[in-house]
């Protein structure tokens, strides 16, 4: 379980020491897609009164709860009590997080309570992309929605078939050299950013979770600019089942499927990919981009 470090990003105190307060001390104000945010919660309850802390289920605002950790109870010899829980975060994409509000209840022998309440704390979590890469011309992403679990439920089923597609889609691609007309700009841009991605040297560097994250977002970018889906809003399921709806993707679904559960396997599921798989990954996304560029002719 990792600690809060010393110098924590962001640190609010709520209540008073006559009768109990608590601390929320997170790890950073900021961070990336591909990084995690520690969220440490503490309670002292002043002598003669009791605490308990807020109960926190697998999510939290936008955030999935990785690790709930372990509660610490501290009586001091002058009868304060602490409690304190280190709670480790994910974001599922770049946009603005809120960590939700909290409420502390303080109780004394008496039976008086006394109620706390903090504040909602905005995190910012940016894109893993390289500088200059992602948003050129597409409309700039808003916070993502709450959600139930992410975590696809065909993860083998989707990187054996990512495996299969990888290879064909890149032994097309070998074949027809010429590439089909690229004119439009969701295209472009979204070709453009993998090609940076690919320079920023990720993957070789062993930041895998980082460039499948990267590599995901510039497919679902290209499919929210291309065909109006809301792509990095959603998990990859509710995004595969709005992209069904399309005609013109259906033929390119088992493809689509097989890439990013490809993804979700090394972002949520801690996959170790190897080269060869992380060449087939650019190689699906690029032949999706390029095959899915223009409509086809009736």
């Amino acid at each position: 379980m990792p600690e809060i470090p010393a110098a924590v990003g962001i640190e609010k105190t709520y209540g008073s020491d006559t009768s109990g307060r608590f601390t929320l001390r997170l790890s950073a104000e900021s961070l990336r897609a591909a990084e995690d945010l520690s969220l440490r919660i503490e309670a002292r309850a002043a002598p003669g009164w009791s605490v308990s802390l807020p109960e926190v289920g697998d999510t939290l605002g936008a955030f999935t709860v990785l690790d709930h950790g372990a509660e610490s109870r501290v009586l001091a010899p002058n009868g304060t009590l602490t409690l304190s829980r280190t709670l480790v975060l994910e974001p599922f994409l770049a946009g603005q997080y809120t960590i939700p509000a909290f409420s502390v209840t303080f109780e004394n022998r008496g039976g008086t309570l006394y109620s706390v309440v903090s504040a909602d704390l905005p995190i910012q979590v940016t894109s893993v992309l390289p500088p200059q890469a992602g948003d050129q011309e597409l409309e700039a992403m808003t916070g993502p929605l709450g959600m139930q679990s992410r975590r696809p439920l065909w993860f083998g089923l989707g990187a054996a078939c990512f495996l299969a597609m990888g290879a064909a889609a890149a032994f097309r691609l070998r074949r027809n050299a010429p590439i089909r007309d690229r004119a439009l700009s969701a295209a472009d841009i979204a070709l453009g950013d993998l090609d940076r991605l690919l320079d920023a040297r990720l993957a070789e560097t062993g930041r895998h979770r980082e460039f499948y994250q990267a590599i995901s977002d510039i497919a679902r970018r290209y499919v929210e600019a291309r065909y109006s889906v809301h792509a990095p809003r959603r998990t990859t399921e509710e995004f595969l089942e709005e992209a069904a709806r399309h005609a013109s993707l259906r033929e390119h679904s088992t493809l689509l499927q097989g890439f990013l559960s490809a993804c979700d396997l090394v972002k949520f599921a801690r996959h170790a990919p190897t080269g060869e798989e992380v060449g087939l990954a650019v190689g699906a996304c690029r032949a999706f981009i390029q095959e899915t560029a223009v409509e086809k002719a009736a």
